[in-house]
């Protein structure tokens, strides 16, 4: 929904997420747009693809609740 990626984009992209069955089904998420945001603004900054950029973000987020 928002301009930039959230963690939810990178869960969707590493398909942790089910983007028919979110919020019950009551939201569909759009998997290609949150590969393109997340190249966007983070991954090509640091020359990776979606998945490896996914990866890193859920590892920042996962470190920071730690």
């Amino acid at each position: 929904g928002g301009k930039r990626p959230a963690i939810t984009d990178a869960d969707l992209v590493l398909g942790k997420l089910d983007p028919d069955n979110f919020a019950g089904g009551a939201i569909k998420l759009d998997t290609v747009a949150s590969e393109h945001a997340i190249l966007r603004d983070v991954g090509e900054r640091l020359s990776l693809d979606a998945l490896a950029t996914a990866f890193g973000i859920c590892e920042v987020v996962d470190e920071n609740m730690a």
